[in-house]
């Protein structure tokens, strides 16, 4: 992936889905077994990690059709930077991670820092 708008779809613990929508590059990262480009395998708390670094001030919709209407809106306004996907959306397998902003800067520290990444 690379930089774009996204609208992550996230299985919410009820069935429904949440929807939230960020600009961002480098999405790889948000999944579970992701190799990096050091050969670092990322593991499910980093996922989750990034997924919170990147989605965690987003908008949150609970209706697809808002989430999608608020990533074209982004898209419109992101027209002066370098956009490689568009809108582009990314379907995750668990509900978003509720944790801190610490916590996550936090996890993702250790792991870049970390040669072998744990």
């Amino acid at each position: 992936m690379n930089t774009g708008i996204y609208v992550g779809v996230f299985p919410g613990t009820d069935g429904a889905k949440e929807y939230r929508v960020c600009y961002a590059e480098m999405l790889e990262n948000t999944f579970e077994g992701t190799l990096t480009e050091t050969g670092r395998q990322i593991t499910k708390e980093v996922a989750d990690a990034e997924r919170y670094f990147y989605f965690g001030e987003s908008p949150v919709f609970s209706n697809e059709d808002d989430a999608w209407k608020h990533a074209r809106e982004r898209h419109n306004q992101a027209v002066s930077r370098l956009l490689w996907w568009g809108v582009y959306q990314v379907n995750y397998d668990r509900p978003f991670p509720e944790r801190s902003d610490i916590a996550a800067r936090e996890i993702m520290k250790q792991f870049w820092k970390t040669p072998g990444g744990s």
